[in-house]
């Protein structure tokens, strides 16, 4: 404790390890260590201590269930991780076994009143092209309730015609940028199916990949990804129905977008044309706010793809065909042709099974995701 106090952190951590180690039941001395872990984890940015600390108080609790201490570090390690909704329970179960001990009430009581100003919900009665952020810093914008002219009819492909009018009932907050590598680590904690030089980037924080579209994932991970967000934000998310994407582009879409929908990936040189670039620098922001509608990586939906469903789909809030080996995948990459037209454009790939165990699977690098908030 001395130790502690007088900023000497590694040394009071060996202390404290070696006190476990003379005691395995020393509930004091593994709060203690835990909480020191923490503080070097977050203080100084070093992943392994946040790992230790969190196993650590952990140990604590499991001597220990009633141990209000230890279950108050989990409670910072979620917060400071922005698990705000995980970090509330731990601050709960604390406060309800932590009767007398009024130091640490009051410092529980300060974590719940931070909580209080973390959580964010996005604001009522929002308008088309307002902008909301998260706890964990993903930016989304509204894009209202309406109607618009569906599919094309230009282009000949089977897909992607007959032109219906659709009528989207219900208001939603769509991601202004796809989702990142930072955002798919932050959610999942150091993936360990992510990429090993991704994850060594993003552990030395290098702005560049941290900003690249998350890429290469299964549907089925994309689906477990939003589920994750919604326990951690206490927001519901998910993947945007196809519908819902071409409404999004559309209303969101300039004149001259529209005009030249077929033109609308930037011409670069070759280096940078064949690369995937950092969000929201691959093309223009559009009316509602939303970055890369037509370009930089395709984008994952939440529908089954079928080659005839336009010709049957529902008029009104359209959710894709009921069964399917397919899932759909609209917009464009830095490989779709200039013929295409971006918004209207149909693709499809297997990506129902698990991340890279099958050869059918379609992990393709060129296919990332963004995510609806409902409102």
């Amino acid at each position: 404790v001395k130790l502690t106090s007088a900023g000497y952190k590694l040394k009071a951590i060996e202390a404290y390890k070696s006190a476990t180690k003379k005691d395995r039941h020393n509930v004091y001395a593994y709060c203690r260590l835990g909480m020191a872990q923490a503080s070097l984890g977050f203080m100084h940015k070093i992943g392994k201590f946040k790992t230790q600390a969190r196993r650590t108080l952990q140990q604590a609790i499991n001597i220990d269930p009633n141990c209000a201490e230890a279950l108050y570090g989990l409670g910072c390690i979620e917060f400071n991780e922005g698990r705000v909704k995980v970090a509330e329970r731990f601050f709960s179960k604390a406060k309800r076994k932590a009767v007398g001990d009024q130091e640490l009430l009051q410092g529980i009581r300060y974590m719940q009143r931070k909580l209080k100003g973390q959580h964010k919900s996005p604001p009522p009665n929002p308008t088309a092209g307002d902008r909301w952020t998260n706890s964990l810093g993903m930016q989304f914008c509204w894009v209202p309730p309406g109607s618009f002219i569906m599919g094309d009819d230009k282009d000949g492909k089977l897909g992607d015609a007959p032109k219906h009018k659709v009528q989207i009932t219900k208001g939603f907050w769509l991601g202004r940028y796809e989702v990142t590598n930072h955002q798919w680590n932050a959610v999942f904690s150091n993936d360990p199916m992510m990429k090993p030089a991704i994850r060594a980037a993003i552990a030395g924080r290098d702005i560049y990949e941290t900003k690249i579209p998350a890429t290469g994932h299964s549907w089925l991970r994309c689906i477990e990804f939003c589920s994750k967000l919604s326990k951690i934000d206490g927001n519901k998310y998910r993947l945007p129905y196809e519908a819902e994407w071409e409404y999004a582009a559309r209303k969101g879409a300039t004149p001259e977008q529209l005009h030249k929908a077929h033109l609308l990936l930037p011409d670069l040189p070759p280096w940078v044309a064949m690369a995937i670039r950092p969000v929201g620098k691959s093309g223009e922001e559009n009316l509602l706010g939303l970055f890369d509608m037509f370009g930089n990586v395709c984008e994952l939906c939440f529908d089954y793809y079928d080659a005839n469903y336009y010709r049957q789909s529902p008029r009104v809030d359209p959710k894709g065909p009921l069964k399917g080996t397919h899932r759909v995948i609209r917009g464009g990459c830095k490989n779709t042709p200039k013929t295409d037209n971006l918004i209207t454009k149909r693709s499809y790939g297997k990506f129902d099974k698990q991340y890279r165990t099958d050869p059918l699977v379609d992990t393709n690098l060129e296919v990332g995701f963004r995510v609806i908030c409902e409102h």
